[in-house]
């Protein structure tokens, strides 16, 4: 199992308020009781929480930019994080409003989806593994080699700090105990001290298990009962609204071996052409320079290794003259 200092990244979620209720969005939008917009100086215990960290370090929500301090949020960023660390998850809301800031604290690490494309599978996460797959044996197998786990991030939100991003969106969502408290070193922990959340919500997570996945066109929800049962009692907006499928059907070795076949949930579809949209947006120059930096990073580990380097010292003289 990798460790939570190991993962390629760990997000703040500093809201969970988004501008789209998308079909099985794995941060329960449209089912979240209340949004929440995490304090300002909890962001920044967030963010010194993660010093030391080498992965990348994102702001997500939700859709950031809905934050009222998110300009503030992004100064002290800046101001705490190189610059090759940094990384933004948006619909592209706000565009208009924060452009300056996003190129100045993000340049063109920013992961944009619009959620124009109607083909764009999701993931029913809220299809709960306890229900539909029969064999304890086999669910504590498909657990322990969760992609979700291995491939995505850690997360912090305003309930604390979590081993994974769904755990953290589960707790949000069911009003749980919290995560592990936002203090220096968090993330440097053996996944021991993570166990207790994940025995609580892994099993209430349908995303280790291989599933057809579910095109955001489709309107409802894929839920199965022991979710739904909980859903019903939040009495949530999609929920009234009747964008929730109740999911009976239960899943064998035979059907796991044949959906694995051609699973890779990991792949979002509708994302893959956010890099030539956020490019456009940073003008023709910049796109060249971007393209050819790309070029070489693709092609040298050398190259990576000294831009980090270089970008990494121009950062801290910067701290030192500027800051």
């Amino acid at each position: 199992m990798r460790e939570v200092r190991d993962k390629c990244r760990i997000q703040i979620e500093i809201t969970n308020a988004c501008i789209f209720s998308c079909t099985n969005c794995y941060k329960f939008t449209g089912h979240n009781v209340e949004s929440h917009f995490m304090e300002l100086e909890t962001v920044k215990r967030a963010i010194d929480s993660l010093e030391g960290f080498q992965g990348k370090i994102g702001i997500t929500g939700g859709e950031p930019t809905l934050h009222p301090e998110f300009a503030e949020i992004c100064r002290y960023l800046r101001k705490k994080v190189p610059p090759d660390q940094r990384y933004l998850q948006t619909t592209g809301y706000r565009w208009t409003d924060y452009k300056s800031v996003i190129k100045k604290t993000f340049a063109e690490r920013v992961e944009y989806n619009d959620h124009k494309d109607t083909t764009q599978k999701n993931h029913p996460m809220l299809v709960a593994i306890k229900d539909v797959v029969s064999d304890d044996s086999l669910r504590r197998e498909l657990i322990d080699k969760c992609w979700v786990k291995e491939r995505w991030s850690a997360l912090i939100n305003v309930k604390g700090c979590f081993y994974c991003e769904i755990c953290g969106a589960f707790d949000a969502l069911y009003n749980g105990p919290g995560g592990h408290p936002i203090e220096k070193g968090w993330w440097s922990k053996g996944h021991k001290n993570f166990n207790e959340q994940m025995e609580r919500y892994c099993y209430l997570c349908g995303g280790a298990l291989p599933q057809p996945p579910v095109s955001v066109g489709n309107k409802e929800d894929h839920i199965s009962i022991s979710n739904f049962l909980k859903i019903k009692k939040l009495q949530t907006e999609k929920f009234q609204n009747n964008r929730v499928l109740l999911v009976s059907k239960k899943y064998s070795q035979q059907d796991i071996e044949k959906i694995s076949a051609n699973w890779e949930p990991w792949l979002n579809k509708g994302i893959e052409g956010r890099g030539k949209d956020i490019l456009q947006r940073y003008g023709a120059l910049n796109s060249i320079l971007l393209r050819v930096r790309r070029f070489f990073r693709f092609r040298s580990k050398m190259f990576r290794k000294y831009e980090k380097r270089i970008g990494r010292l121009f950062w801290r003289l910067s701290k030192m003259l500027f800051i």
